[in-house]
């Protein structure tokens, strides 16, 4: 499951539906069935423990050494709240996100935002995904009815001799009309 992958590489999975749009192309490139099929097993909804948003708020506070919450029992409680409400693996990759960014403690309202980012960029690769695997299982159907198709044609010579009595104005099966 994707949710079990390393950030790393939940990441680099993710990012492989970056630049696509919800059009999908007719004929033209599609996602690999492999890093739909990763996507589509990443979860969405599944909320953090209280245990598992405890320790993303004290990583949060630990990484801004010098910050000047009034009070940061108050300031832990309101993270953890707002963590709970997201998969654990949304809270540490927007844990992640804000203190790549910020030098500063970053409000509640600050990781509330990084979570539902975080959260849409997800749902629209799930919806991204879906819409290229069934672009491809349309292409494979197709494929399949062209080999079909052919293969009641006859082979190549067959098919020449019929374009010949044709042309030469003998009906199929050795009859001048």
């Amino acid at each position: 499951m994707m949710h079990n992958l390393p950030a790393v590489a939940r990441r680099a999975v993710l990012a492989s539906m970056e630049g696509h749009s919800l059009d999908v192309p007719r004929n033209g490139p599609l996602i690999p069935v492999a890093d739909c099929q990763a996507i589509l097993g990443v979860p969405v909804g599944e909320a953090a423990t209280q245990d598992q948003a405890s320790r993303l708020a004290e990583i949060l506070a630990s990484s801004y050494p010098k910050s000047d919450a009034v009070s940061p029992d108050v300031y832990t409680r309101g993270i953890i709240s707002i963590l709970m409400e997201h998969a654990p693996d949304i809270g540490a990759d927007a844990v992640d996100d804000l203190t790549r960014d910020r030098y500063t403690l970053p409000t509640r309202c600050d990781v509330n935002g990084a979570c539902h980012k975080i959260t849409a960029k997800r749902k629209m690769a799930i919806t991204i995904a879906r819409r290229h695997l069934a672009e491809q299982q349309r292409r494979a159907a197709e494929e399949r009815q062209r080999v079909a198709a052919a293969a009641s044609w006859g082979t190549a010579e067959e098919r020449a001799r019929k374009v010949r009595e044709i042309v030469e104005g003998v009906t199929p099966g050795g009859e001048s009309p």
